[in-house]
C-alpha cells in the first residue's frame, strides 16, 4: 500500500493550505536556470501550485514550447488543482491520477521531473529500496540530459553531534516531550522483519541544569513536526530527513546523475516560528555552552541525466 493511498483519511484542507501558503519557497526551486522547458512532469502536484508557479514564471516562448503534466494519487488534491486551472491557463496542464510508485510515463520522453516533498513518505512508508525505484523510473522517463529538481528535507549536517535546547514557554516544552513519546517513524532501519519492527526510542537527555540534549537528526524532526496540530499522528510517523545533501550527492551518481546544484536554507517562517516559541538552541565547546543556528528546513537538488 503506497503512503498516498495510505493517508486518504488526513486532514486535506490543512496540505492544501500548505502546498499554497509555501508558492514562494517553491518557486525559489523553480528558477530559470534550473527547470528545462519542455515535458516538465510534476510528481505529487498536490494543488497545482506549481503549475501556478510554472505558468506565472514562463516566458512566452517556454510557454509555447512546454506541457505539464501534474501526477497525483489524491482525488482532493487533483479536484482543487483543477479549480484553479484559470491560474494556470497559460501553459498546458495535464492532470493525472497515479500512484508516485508506479510507471506512468513513458521512457526518455521528459525534460524535466520535479519530486517536491514527497520522497520523505515514500521513504517512510514503503522503506529505501521503493523510493529508489521512484528515482530509477525518473531516470528512466527523462531524456539525456534531462533535469530531475528535488525539494525535500534535508537530514541534519550535523547529524553525528548533540544539539542543547532550552525552551522558554512550557507549552513548548511539553510539546517536545509529546514529540519524544509519539515519534515512530516507519522506516528508521532497513531490513527489519516487520513483525519484529522495535518501537524508536529518540535520543535525548534532561540535564541537571534544565538543558535538554538530542541528537542532531531528533531536533530536525522535532523543529519540522511540533508546529504540526492536525494531522499529527501522521506526521510522527514519517522521517522528514532522509539523507544528508552529500549523502543525497552519492545516491544521486549511484544512478547516473550528475548533481548541478545542492542547496539548503531555513525557511523565514520557521526562523521567526521557532523564535516566537522560546526554542533556544546551544552546541557545548570545552564545556561551554554556545548559542547556535536552527537546522537548515529545506533542502534543493537540481541533477541531470547523464
Amino acid at each position: 500500500m503506497s503512503i498516498l493511498e495510505r493517508t486518504d483519511d488526513r486532514d486535506w484542507n490543512v496540505y492544501a493550505r500548505g502546498c499554497d501558503a509555501s508558492k514562494y519557497e517553491k518557486a525559489k526551486a523553480l528558477r530559470r536556470e534550473f527547470v528545462k522547458p519542455g515535458i516538465i512532469v510534476d510528481l505529487g502536484s498536490g494543488t497545482g501550485i506549481v503549475e501556478v508557479i510554472l505558468s506565472e514564471l514562463s516566458s512566452k516562448e517556454e510557454s509555447e514550447r512546454s506541457f505539464v503534466v501534474g501526477v497525483d494519487i489524491s482525488p482532493e488534491m487533483l479536484e482543487r488543482a483543477k479549480d484553479r486551472k484559470k491560474e494556470y491557463e497559460k501553459i498546458p496542464v495535464d492532470l493525472v491520477r497515479n500512484d508516485l510508485t508506479k510507471s506512468c510515463i513513458a521512457n526518455e520522453s521528459v525534460d524535466t521531473v520535479l519530486c517536491f516533498s514527497f520522497l520523505h513518505e515514500i521513504y517512510s512508508d514503503s522503506g529505501l529500496e521503493t523510493m529508489m525505484d521512484v528515482l530509477r523510473d525518473v531516470y528512466r522517463m527523462l531524456k539525456p540530459e534531462g533535469r530531475l529538481i528535488i525539494r525535500d528535507g534535508p537530514r541534519s549536517k550535523n547529524w553525528r553531534k548533540s544539539y542543547y535546547s532550552k525552551f522558554n514557554k512550557k507549552a513548548t516544552e511539553e510539546l517536545f516531550y509529546k514529540f519524544a513519546r509519539d515519534f515512530d517513524p516507519h522506516n528508521f532501519v532497513e531490513d527489519y522483519i516487520p513483525e519484529e519492527k522495535p518501537e524508536y526510542s529518540i535520543d535525548f537527555e534532561k540535564l541537571d541544569d534544565g538543558m535538554i540534549r538530542l541528537s542532531g537528526p531528533d531536533c530536525f524532526e522535532f523543529l519540522t513536526k511540533y508546529i504540526y496540530k492536525e494531522n499529527w499522528d501522521v506526521e510522527v510517523k514519517e522521517k522528514f530527513g532522509v539523507f544528508t545533501p552529500e549523502q543525497w550527492k552519492i545516491v544521486l551518481e549511484s544512478l547516473g546523475f550528475k548533481v548541478n546544484n545542492s542547496e539548503t536554507y531555513l525557511i523565514p517562517y520557521l526562523n521567526n516560528r521557532y523564535t516566537h516559541d522560546g526554542i533556544e538552541l546551544y552546541k557545548k565547546f570545552s564545556g561551554e555552552y554556545v548559542p547556535t543556528e536552527y537546522p537548515d528546513s529545506t533542502m534543493i537538488l537540481v541533477a541531470e541525466k547523464v
